[in-house]
């Protein structure tokens, strides 16, 4: 297989974290943050310079593990991403937690109160948890590409 990233996106209302992985596919890596209106935008550009194994998007699922509203703005932003780019494999990747984990990691760092609260920090870290995570599932094939209609 050529080398090639993944990506993942951890959407929200105003902003998404973006994480990547090495060339290897193995360890994610903060990327950026994005206003959400800048999805389309930011992946043409990325996609002009880097080739991805597929996109991720974070999944807040409720605790009993039904959709959240968040989620169903997810499943149609993800629809119009696979509209613009079909050749890409989308995935879902249950996110709950990762806010709260991306918070307490960055609790126990050495950053100041006021650097550790600003919401980017967090968004970036959720979506590299988000990533890392999926990486370790999909390795163990516990993964398949979102199938569109």
């Amino acid at each position: 297989m050529k080398k090639s990233r993944w990506l993942a996106l951890d959407y929200g209302h105003k902003r998404i974290g973006v994480s990547v992985s090495d060339v290897e596919g193995i360890i994610a890596l903060p990327l950026e943050v994005i206003a959400n209106k800048e999805i389309f935008t930011f992946l043409q550009a990325y996609l002009e310079k880097e080739e991805l194994r597929g996109i991720i998007f974070g999944m807040p699922y409720h605790l009993d593990g039904s959709s959240s509203a968040m989620g169903e703005e997810i499943k149609k932003v993800s629809q119009k991403v696979h509209n613009q780019f079909p050749k890409i494999p989308l995935f879902y990747y249950d996110e709950r937690f990762t806010s709260s984990i991306a918070e307490s990691s960055l609790y126990s760092s050495n950053l100041s109160k006021k650097k550790r609260n600003q919401k980017h920090r967090i968004d970036l870290a959720s979506a590299t948890l988000i990533l890392q995570s999926f990486i370790s599932f999909y390795e163990i094939g516990g993964a398949s590409p979102l199938k569109f209609s």
